[in-house]
């Protein structure tokens, strides 16, 4: 319990510590936090009503990108902003009481409540907005925040290591993750994808 304790402090200062680091030294602060998601959401809309009628799905456009980027970037921006979690903060780890897992917790939680955060604040005036009655069923959305995020979590974890171990792997996982955006399924649904004999969304 004493451990749990410790470890309880530890995170909640880093998480602080952090907070500050990454916003508080910046101009606008949590501000670009959602100015970015909505200006890939605005971008991509505008696009692709360029281009066609209607979306994948529905008819709103700013709806069909907000719902497929916002759970993308559960996974997306925890990812990127864990793989540093251990070097950005080598310094802190001299002290006996804070450990690497530490700084991972920390970083998880803060960008955890970043993205809800930014969620929410996207996806409420898109969905006041829309013409037609929306029913939101939030087991589903809870459902993908979580598995993006425990994602995000288990390569930040694996990639604090390897990141140190293997300075080319770092360099290979930045290529490789580059067109995930991509292949995400922001642009289109499952169901467009050709299938395989004998399998189905």
């Amino acid at each position: 319990m004493n451990y749990i304790g410790t470890h309880t402090r530890v995170v909640a200062a880093l998480l602080i510590r952090e907070m500050s680091t990454r916003f508080g030294s910046k101009p606008g602060g949590y501000l670009w936090a959602l100015l970015e998601p909505i200006a890939h959401v605005t971008f991509l809309s505008v696009i692709f009503m360029a281009i066609s009628r209607t979306p994948a799905l529905g008819t709103s456009f700013p709806l069909f990108f907000a719902t497929g980027y916002i759970g993308f970037h559960f996974y997306q921006a925890s990812a990127g902003y864990l793989n540093t979690a251990v070097t950005a903060n080598k310094s802190l780890l001299s002290y006996p009481n804070v450990a690497p897992i530490d700084t991972v917790s920390a970083r998880y939680i803060l960008q955890l409540l970043t993205t809800v955060v930014v969620a929410i604040f996207l996806l409420t005036p898109i969905v006041a907005s829309v013409r037609f009655p929306t029913f939101i069923r939030f087991h589903y959305l809870v459902e993908a925040a979580v598995m993006g995020s425990t994602i995000a979590l288990g390569f930040g974890l694996a990639n604090n290591v390897l990141f140190t171990k293997y300075p080319l792997y770092e360099k290979i996982f930045g290529i490789a993750s580059r067109p995930l955006f991509m292949l995400s399924g922001v642009f289109f649904l499952p169901d467009s994808l050709p299938q395989a004999p004998g399998t189905s969304f």
